[in-house]
């Protein structure tokens, strides 16, 4: 019961902890869902970590099946991430992109675990 309820405490504040460490995002592509995420304090990706900064997500090719998913720094000079996702679903769709933050030891950056773009019902899980 405690383990269940610890989850379910840290799912809720991995969500709220989000809109501390998102400061502007728009979605720009309407196929390629291209978002733009600011973050304020390290987070990771498989085989990644993100230093604070501004990121690009966005899908590598919306013709082939819509499932990579690619992070470039702002300037896209740098990719930090190129990856077959999977697809997730959430009730309705938002102003405003949102990822959802995992669970890390002291000290590690959390890991992002989706990526919903603005507008979509759809998401991108990301897998560790």
């Amino acid at each position: 019961m405690k383990k269940a309820f610890r989850a379910i405490v840290m799912a809720v504040f991995g969500v709220v902890s989000v809109g501390f460490l998102i400061t502007s995002s728009a979605s720009a592509g309407p196929f390629t869902n291209t978002t733009y995420l600011k973050f304020s304090s390290p987070v990771a990706l498989p085989g990644a970590v993100l230093r604070p900064g501004q990121y690009v997500f966005e899908i590598a090719d919306p013709t082939t099946g819509r499932h990579v998913v690619k992070v470039q720094d702002r300037q896209r000079s740098h990719t930090a991430l190129l990856m077959l996702t999977r697809k997730v679903m959430r009730a309705r769709p938002t102003d405003a992109s949102i990822v959802t933050l995992g669970e890390a030891p002291a000290g590690a950056p959390r890991p992002i675990t989706t990526w919903y773009p603005a507008g979509d019902v759809i998401g991108f899980e990301f897998i560790y």
